[in-house]
């Protein structure tokens, strides 16, 4: 897989995106509909921003493989559960990795 489509929930359109101001890395929703209720966790409406990502030069694991298995050095978590499927960017590398393709108003 060379790239992906992720998406961000908020309550604005974000163009270019950064990190959580409390974490070193950023969740994204790999499904339109997880995002879609990140995006209306505080407000009535909110907007998804869709991005390519492009994860051809980027180190990626699975959630929960152990940090002796080379986790300072990686650019992408995968988190996988029943009911959610996101990423987290987790460095500057995969952060200019996003190409911004879209916003829309949901509610």
């Amino acid at each position: 897989m060379e790239s992906m489509v992720v998406y961000l929930g908020s309550d604005h359109v974000i163009k270019t995106p950064d990190f959580d101001f409390r974490k070193n890395s950023l969740r994204v929703s790999t499904t339109l509909e997880d995002a879609k209720q990140q995006a209306h966790k505080k407000v009535g409406i909110g907007v998804v921003s869709a991005y390519q990502l492009n994860l051809e030069h980027l180190v990626s694991i699975e959630d929960g493989q152990s940090v002796l298995d080379g986790f300072e050095n990686v650019d992408v978590i995968q988190h996988i559960c029943q009911d959610e499927c996101s990423l987290s960017l987790c460095s500057e590398r995969a952060l200019k990795s996003l190409t911004f393709l879209e916003a829309t108003f949901t509610n």
